[in-house]
């Protein structure tokens, strides 16, 4: 079966999560990713591999229009984190230790590339709609202080690693296909041409040498 890509498996995360105890009656040589022993077992090289997986190209530029287009970093977030514990790459455990730094990952992304965000829905209202995030109740105190510490949109100091640190110092926006040089490489089109022979444009002749400037 094909790898879904980020967009799709964002889409799905809630319809797709396994239901209680279906481990228990799974077929022990085909089971899924997540019923395997996980890829990474550690915070600082799991934050690393999302970190990876959100600069990815076919990802990146999806979160990047994402954010720009009004989707909350937190949805965005369970999103991320549901597609690695489906896909074996960390437990639930590491998954919520990784739910404040992934979060942080986005926000630094979003204001590297100087894009308006929201946190969460109801953030103006200061009233998260949601009554969960990856299982842990909004209500409670330290969720509570998490969110009041996204909106401030500042990152703290040593949060993430230095190498996802350094990375966001070069990281540009997403490269568009470049539209108008394509039209312009079209050749004009011959006004009645007497035969299809006579719509093809003559070869340009060889040039001398490697080094030498193609004719245009």
């Amino acid at each position: 079966m094909a790898e879904k890509t980020f967009s799709e498996a964002f889409d799905q995360q809630r319809f797709n999560a396994p239901i209680a105890g279906q481990s228990l009656t799974s077929d022990p040589d085909s089971s899924a990713p997540y019923e395997r022993p996980p890829e990474f077992t550690e915070i600082h090289p799991a934050m690393e591999y999302v970190w990876t997986k959100i600069v990815e190209p076919r990802n990146y530029s999806v979160i990047v229009e994402q954010i720009a287009d009004g989707v909350p970093i937190m949805d965005l977030v369970q999103g991320i984190l549901f597609v690695g514990v489906r896909d074996g790459i960390f437990n639930t455990d590491l998954m919520l230790l990784l739910l404040e730094p992934t979060a942080y990952m986005l926000i630094a992304l979003a204001e590297r590339l100087d894009l308006p965000m929201e946190i969460y829905d109801g953030e103006e209202e200061d009233d998260y709609e949601e009554e969960e995030i990856l299982g842990i109740d909004t209500s409670s105190a330290k969720m509570q202080d998490l969110l009041r510490s996204f909106k401030s949109k500042k990152v703290p100091e040593g949060v993430l690693t230095e190498r996802i640190e350094q990375d966001l110092q070069t990281l540009q926006m997403p490269e568009q296909a470049p539209e108008e040089e394509e039209m312009e490489a079209a050749p004009a089109p011959v006004e009645n041409p007497e035969s299809l022979m006579a719509a093809t444009p003559a070869p340009a002749p060889a040039p001398e040498s490697l080094m030498a400037r193609p004719t245009a």
